[in-house]
């Protein structure tokens, strides 16, 4: 994927960013995808017994994808502020 964007958005700063950002989100996906995967053998399906900002009931995997993408987005370092619906703060 780096490459790709690369050649598509140049080597400028702020395309250096971005591209940190869109890898982080990539990263968080193919967590999501192997949690996906294995979610009956890993007890990911269901009812997390927690609700988000909205009263809406949260499913396992609402909650595991949550905190896969919010780690790999502000581990990148190109995200100073994230919000979530699954997060009053």
């Amino acid at each position: 994927i780096r490459r790709y964007l690369t050649q598509e958005l140049g080597e400028r700063k702020e395309s250096k960013d971005l591209i940190l950002l869109l890898q982080s989100i990539a990263t968080g996906c193919k967590y999501v995808a192997s949690a996906c995967r294995r979610c009956g053998l890993a007890d990911l399906v269901g009812e997390s017994g927690s609700t988000n900002v909205q009263g809406e009931k949260q499913k396992k995997l609402d909650v595991l994808a949550n905190e896969a993408f919010k780690n790999s987005i502000m581990t990148s370092g190109q995200a100073s502020v994230l919000v979530s619906e699954e997060e009053e703060e």
